[in-house]
């Protein structure tokens, strides 16, 4: 289970806010090589709290984090060494040496391997096996991790955060997590040195057990939407689903991987992590990458990212909910049961006082004939209120929850431009919240 990496350089900002202890080295220039110590980075076995609740394509671990699909960062966060020491260059970086050592892996590419006892156990295994990495040299460092999925180039650092920008159309699940040692502490001076060469050292290279190695324990970012649909009594024709959409909602997500909290790194995610409106701490790239659109502020046209975008549901093998199977619709409507529709459509949690947190719903149905209907305006699925016995709660879409939107169908239903049959949707929340009803 080796796991092998190239280490990124760190851009000139530190996480600490204190300025590290380097080694002292008595050269202007090392090199890479020079700073590797002997212990390889491993890590311990991911269970299914990695591939819970996944989504379509992704029902277990090798789905879930396919080749490049996962960045981890290492991060120091403490001294070891208390002992002052120079500060020289790393040949071929622009950063001192404590800059690099303190972002000792920066957004590398990973992935899950699949053990062959089932999909949902696995271990964590670097997208490119030939580079070899290892933790640094003794006392420099404690370190942690922090991981992410899905990975994205849209990164910023700060002095205190690492903060992640990650586009999505509803297909995927974000997880993050910061690795750490589940078990007992083994002594408290060595853990105090966790993770680094010094710490496998004190426990002794022959004897690591996976134990002592990082451990993550995802969490999920999202929230999840599923759909059931139904025809009221008064439906005339046999109606298939043919497509479920809403636009104009939030599709960007701002994940904390890691900030400092007096001193301690720590997961710093919330129930509401999306992307406002065009925030000038976007990361640049970003910026340049999302589509454009001219609105007018102050009586001036002034040219805008959009930070909105439009989420389809699709079926779990990620083909259209419309297709055809063997020749006949797949979701056949009736009006005695509601019928699971689809797989899922996974948002960004957005708090219900938001102008965004109210779904803009649209349901496309066809006919026999292969007509296709929609009422003319959308169905307004509002999110759910805040608890009434919770002053912190904010209501709206929450983080790691599920929700089933129910739509009943119902009325004499005519063209798509000459629609005036009736839809109403219900949203139950299986999780915690009560159910709420809304009609279009």
């Amino acid at each position: 289970m080796m796991m092998l990496l190239l280490a990124g350089c760190s851009s000139n900002d530190d996480l600490l806010v204190e300025k590290p202890v380097v080694p002292d080295v008595e050269e202007e220039n090392v090199t890479r090589e020079e700073l590797m110590g002997d212990i390889p980075i491993e890590f311990a076995g991911i269970t299914g709290s990695a591939s819970v609740e996944l989504t379509r394509g992704s029902s277990n671990v090798n789905g879930a984090f396919r080749s490049g699909t996962m960045g981890i960062f290492c991060i120091g966060t403490k001294k070891i060494n208390e002992a002052d020491a120079q500060e020289p260059k790393l040949s071929g970086y622009s950063s001192t040496l404590w800059q690099i050592l303190n972002l000792w892996q920066n957004n590398v590419s990973a992935h899950i391997e699949p053990l062959s006892s089932g999909n949902n156990v696995g271990y964590i295994a670097w997208d490119n096996p030939d580079e070899k990495h290892y933790y640094p040299k003794k006392d420099w460092y404690a370190y942690k991790f922090a991981a992410y999925h899905p990975r994205t180039e849209y990164t910023v650092r700060t002095e205190t955060a690492v903060l992640a920008f990650i586009p999505i159309d509803g297909n995927d699940d974000v997880f993050t997590a910061i690795a750490d040692d589940p078990h007992v502490s083994i002594d408290p001076e060595t853990d105090a040195k966790a993770y680094s060469q010094q710490y496998f050292e004190a426990v002794g290279v022959d004897n690591i057990t996976p134990d002592h190695k990082p451990y993550y324990n995802f969490k999920h970012l999202t929230s999840r939407l599923k759909f059931k649909v139904k025809l009221k009594e008064d439906c005339e024709r046999e109606m298939h689903v043919d497509s479920i959409c809403f636009s104009d909602f939030p599709n960007i997500m701002k994940v904390s991987l890691a900030k400092y909290d007096n001193g301690t790194l720590v997961n710093n995610w919330n129930n509401y992590n999306f992307v406002l409106n065009m925030d000038d701490y976007l990361p640049p790239k970003l910026k340049n990458d999302l589509p454009k659109k001219t609105v007018t502020v102050n009586g001036q046209p002034e040219e805008k990212v959009v930070v909105n975008g439009h989420f389809w549901l699709r079926d779990v093998d990620d083909s259209s909910i419309g297709a055809k199977v063997n020749g006949h619709y797949k979701y056949v409507l009736n009006t005695s049961d509601y019928i699971d529709v689809g797989d899922c459509i996974m948002i960004p949690p957005v708090y219900k006082s938001h102008s965004k947190s109210t779904l803009k719903l649209k349901v496309f149905l066809r006919d026999n004939y292969g007509n296709l209907y929609t009422t003319l305006q959308p169905i307004e699925v509002a999110a759910p209120d805040p608890d009434p016995m919770d002053s912190e709660d904010k209501g709206g879409w929450k983080s790691g929850k599920s929700y089933t939107v129910r739509i009943s169908i119902g009325g004499n239903i005519f063209f798509m431009d000459q629609t005036r049959g009736q839809m109403t949707a219900q949203l139950d929340d299986y999780v915690e919240e009560d159910t709420i009803d809304v009609t279009d």
